[in-house]
């Protein structure tokens, strides 16, 4: 889907989201346009209908966790080597 302006006779915008295939003419696309109100309201209404169970929202939070203590503990190691590096350079240079 593509976000396109189309404009009435008085100059007034209206946002509208098509098919990218009808757009660039590569399909026979027989779907109508979607105004961007009416497609973010249908979302927003698929959105507030999802849920997880407590077990499942622990379990993806503890994975996001680990991962986040992974990479902040490559990140403490790497700027370790950095300034062992830079002190060493640092003793070469004197």
């Amino acid at each position: 889907m593509l976000l396109d302006f189309a404009a009435n006779p008085r100059g007034k915008t209206y946002a509208y989201f098509v098919c990218a295939g009808r757009a660039a003419k590569k399909i026979d696309c027989t779907r109508c346009a979607a105004p961007v109100q009416v497609a973010e309201s249908l979302v927003a209404d698929s959105y507030a209908n999802i849920t997880i169970s407590e077990v499942d929202y622990q379990h993806l939070a503890a994975k996001v966790d680990a991962a986040f203590d992974k990479r902040g503990a490559g990140r403490d190691q790497e700027l370790a080597d950095l300034t062992a590096n830079r002190a060493r350079l640092e003793a070469e240079s004197d």
